[in-house]
């Protein structure tokens, strides 16, 4: 403003006051309308905290939280602090005021009501600092409350009722980490009047009596499962020796069958279950017969199968050799299915025969017949077994399609030539030539097992007619091949090519 124009108006203003007028108001600016504005923001927000705070004082809980709310969708920055600390106020104090509520009740011995109750408010609020609070207040008089009545409760036997007070849900809310150890002393308790209850049965020798008690306990609610298999173990400890006892005195004798009866009902009342030892280490811990009485029940259930069988025990273990492949049935049931076979020209020894199965072991036993059943192996065909070595033999009739033979396939040649069985008919065998598939049948007498070995003797690879050579290697590539030793050197041969005479090749038996 020029100084002119501001003399101008001082002696206006001057003029004016003299004449006895006010002066016009000021012009308000945007600084004061948000200012003003801001201000009366504040007063509400602030009047709705100080009603929330009186709706407290009445216990109104529920309306101080709305107030309270509506108080921050003001939005006022400079209060949110406040309006917080109001809200954590009111928290504490309906806590407070809910766990007051309870306590003489609570004192009286009305427990599960009053922990009912607190629990349902701790539900109903969405506060963690309430909740936190109801179980600072309520946990040393809540856990007392819970103590008397659980021991209330078993001492005058009823342990269901103590198992479902102190595992409520409404007791682990409110006692939190403490209902744990309530928990504890009363599984503790649960465990020590169970084996109370069972032993005088254990000590009568009376199994299913004690098992029934478990049981009945499980179903009335007085003990969890875990509880039971416990003093089941306590149940099995007893019965152990009861097992033990009559598998170990009954292999060889002739009260096998029943005294396995006797075993097998022990078994069943003790839970377990009898596994191959494979299936034992993966079933549920405690479910499979333990290791050493499953070894005895296992001895005593091979004899009273051999029993059975009316098996004829061996003096010694006789050691032989299995024809072919041979099927083996388990040792505990001759008729059993085979889950394998025993390996072509195998070793085993007979620990006892039938007229048509033998007993076997896979390694061989030594010591008392008992020690000798513990090595059982199973049941196979008497007649697969041979009193030598079966390496060089062809195999059994049965098994006899598609192995390989050396036979008379260009008769009236005498050399035998590498082929395939393709069919066996009576004392006749049809083969299929190596060198070009071509089916011929010649008598079964004539044939020579094909196994390919080193140091065995064929013609048909030397430069030099009718020299023999011998076998220094057999390849098992794409192409199978021989390396034959000749005088001139080292040749390599096709199976087609090789040819060989009986007097060369080791001897074959057919049959036993």
């Amino acid at each position: 403003m020029r100084p002119a124009s501001i003399v101008a108006s001082l002696g206006l203003l001057l003029f004016l006051t003299a004449c006895g007028e006010a002066p016009p108001p000021p012009v308000a600016t945007a600084d004061d309308t948000a200012e003003a504005a801001e201000k009366a923001r504040f007063d509400r927000a602030q009047k709705k905290i100080a009603q929330a705070e009186a709706a407290a004082q009445d216990k109104d809980y529920d309306q101080a939280r709305e107030l309270l709310a509506e108080a921050r969708k003001i939005g006022v920055e400079s209060q949110r602090y406040e309006i917080a600390e109001a809200v954590e106020r009111i928290d504490k104090r309906q806590a407070k005021a809910v766990v007051t509520s309870v306590h003489k009740k609570m004192a009286a011995g009305e427990c599960e009501a009053s922990i009912g109750k607190l629990a349902a408010s701790m539900r109903d609020s969405d506060s963690e600092v309430f909740q936190r609070e109801v179980r600072r207040l309520a946990q040393a008089d809540a856990t007392k409350c819970v103590q008397a009545a659980m021991d209330e409760a078993t001492q005058s036997g009823n342990l269901a009722s103590a198992r479902k007070l102190v595992n409520s849900e409404d007791v682990k809310l409110v006692l939190g980490p403490a209902q744990k150890k309530i928990s504890g002393e009363l599984d503790g308790t649960v465990s020590e009047l169970l084996r109370a209850q069972v032993e005088p049965d254990i000590k009568a020798k009376k199994w299913s009596a004690a098992a029934a008690k478990l049981d009945a306990a499980v179903t009335k609610g007085e003990a969890d499962e875990a509880q039971a298999a416990a003093t089941l173990e306590v149940i099995r400890a007893g019965m152990a020796p009861e097992i033990t006892a009559p598998a170990q005195k009954s292999v060889g004798q002739r009260d096998a069958v029943g005294n396995l009866a006797k075993v097998d009902a022990l078994i069943k009342v003790g839970r377990w279950e009898v596994l191959p030892p494979e299936a034992a280490k993966l079933a549920p811990k405690g479910s499979a017969l333990p290791e050493d009485l499953a070894r005895k029940r296992e001895s005593l259930a091979v004899w009273a199968e051999a029993q059975r069988l009316r098996m004829q025990p061996s003096i010694k273990p006789e050691k032989r050799w299995t024809h072919g492949k041979v099927a083996i049935a388990p040792a505990t049931k001759q008729d059993g299915e085979s889950k394998r076979d025993l390996k072509e020209s195998g070793e085993v020894w007979i620990i006892g025969k039938t007229k048509t199965r033998a007993l076997i072991a896979e390694t061989e036993p030594s010591g008392s017949l008992p020690q000798r059943i513990e090595k059982a192996t199973g049941w196979v065909a008497l007649d697969r077994l041979a009193p030598e070595p079966t390496e060089s033999w062809l195999p059994p009739d049965d098994q006899l399609k598609d192995a390989r033979v050396w036979a008379p396939l260009r008769s009236p040649d005498p050399l035998l030539e590498l082929g395939t069985v393709s069919e066996v008919k009576g004392n006749d065998v049809a083969i299929k030539r190596v060198t070009d598939d071509q089916l011929v049948t010649v008598p079964k007498k004539t044939l020579r097992a094909g196994r390919l070995e080193k140091g065995m003797k064929v013609l048909a690879a030397c430069a030099k007619k009718e020299e023999v050579g011998v076998i220094e290697e057999v390849t098992q590539a794409f192409r199978p091949s021989v390396k034959v030793k000749c005088s001139d050197g080292v040749k390599e041969e096709t199976l087609a090519a090789l040819r060989s005479r009986p007097d060369l090749l080791p001897a074959t038996k057919q049959r036993l």
